[in-house]
C-alpha cells in the first residue's frame, strides 16, 4: 500500500462581503518536464500521477483544513456540507499556536480524504515539548 504524506498550509485570505476564505490558487505540475497536472492542491496531482492508495494530511490548527474539506469533497464526489466548511473556518479562525490540536474535529476531513487516509492535527513544534509530542503523533 503505498500513502501520500503531505503537510497543509495555511494560506492566503480573501475576504468577500462580510465572509473570509482562504483558498490555494491553482498551479500547473510538472515531473521532469512533463506536465501532470493543474490543481490548488499538490497531493491531489501526486496521487493520481503516482497512483498511491491514501492521503495522510498533516497540518496544525491554523492550517487550511475548511479548504481541504471542501476541495477533497468534491474531488471524491463526496456531498459538500456547508455549515461543515464554515464550522471549520469560524473555529481555526479563531485559533492560534496555543489552541489544543485535539480540540478541532476533523472528523469530517477524514470521511472526505477516503479510504486509507488520515487528517492529523499537530501543534506547531515551537519547543521540545510540542517536537516530542509531533513525533509521538506521527510515530
Amino acid at each position: 500500500m503505498k500513502i501520500l504524506i503531505s503537510f497543509l498550509g495555511t494560506g492566503p485570505l480573501t475576504k468577500n462581503s462580510g465572509s473570509s476564505q482562504r483558498e490555494y490558487r491553482s498551479a500547473n505540475y510538472s515531473i521532469e518536464g512533463e506536465l501532470i497536472g493543474a490543481s490548488s492542491f499538490v497531493a491531489s496531482v501526486l496521487m493520481d500521477h503516482f497512483d498511491y492508495d491514501g492521503l495522510y494530511l498533516i497540518g496544525t490548527t491554523k492550517s487550511m483544513w475548511e479548504e481541504a474539506y471542501r476541495y477533497f469533497a468534491e474531488r471524491n464526489q463526496i456531498k459538500f456540507k456547508e455549515d461543515v466548511y464554515w464550522e471549520l473556518a469560524d473555529l481555526i479562525e479563531e485559533a492560534s499556536h496555543i489552541t489544543n490540536p485535539e480540540s478541532l474535529d476533523l472528523s469530517q476531513v477524514r470521511e472526505v480524504l477516503g479510504q486509507n487516509s488520515n487528517a492529523v492535527c499537530i501543534p506547531f513544534g515551537l519547543n521540545r515539548q510540542e517536537q516530542i509530542q509531533i513525533f509521538n503523533q506521527l510515530g
